[in-house]
């Protein structure tokens, strides 16, 4: 199951707090849903916080690479992820080539 969080931090800047598992399917088009409605409706600053994605498959990886190309073409010059240090690190490496990674430490 995945849930998607938005919250608000200036007029054009929102971060999409994301738990659960990035997978093909229902939670793929879930947040690939979400990034559409904030790009439409003028949100143009995203911040991806995947501190709580616990999967991600390699479709869930092309949506979030995708969805930063969406969010970049709408006039972010520099969609962010933000995750705390983990196994998963080791094994998503190439995804920090096609999208910045910023890794905050477990207090923040």
């Amino acid at each position: 199951m995945l849930e998607i969080q938005t919250t608000h931090l200036r007029l054009d800047v929102v971060v999409l707090e994301i738990t659960g598992r990035i997978k093909i399917g229902r939670e793929g088009k879930q947040l690939e849903g979400a990034v559409d409605s904030l790009v439409s409706g003028e949100r143009k600053k995203v911040i991806f916080d995947l501190t709580g994605v616990t999967h991600i498959d390699s479709t869930g990886i092309r949506i979030i690479v995708m969805s930063a190309g969406q969010v970049k073409r709408a006039g972010t010059p520099r969609p962010w992820q933000r995750r705390q240090a983990s196994d998963m690190d080791r094994e998503v490496v190439a995804l920090s080539k096609v999208l910045p990674v910023r890794i905050s430490s477990p207090s923040g």
